[in-house]
């Protein structure tokens, strides 16, 4: 439940964040490897294939409505910065 809340979290923080913008499947894939990273013991909970299946088809389909909704160049913005951070905390902070 954790994860979830962190994922939902981060995908707030990626729709407000975006030249040429990161698809919402390497947003989503990039915040799974930081998720991984930051948080082995989430991650060992959620390492099935299926988990991290659903993990990533729940992210796309939302990263995808708030690209639609904040417009391209916001979502660049955003994208880029997440792509761009190197921790949880500072995608969080992509606006």
């Amino acid at each position: 439940m954790k994860m979830r809340h962190l994922f939902v979290s981060m995908l707030l923080a990626s729709a407000f964040t975006v030249g040429c913008a990161a698809s919402p499947e390497d947003v989503c894939d990039h915040t799974a490897k930081l998720m991984a990273k930051e948080m082995p013991a989430e991650a060992d909970k959620a390492k099935s294939e299926e988990a991290v299946k659903k993990f990533k088809e729940e992210c796309v389909k939302a990263v995808k409505k708030r690209k639609e909704n904040m417009g391209y160049f916001k979502y660049r913005t955003q994208s880029r910065c997440i792509m761009d951070a190197s921790t949880l905390a500072a995608a969080t902070k992509c606006k």
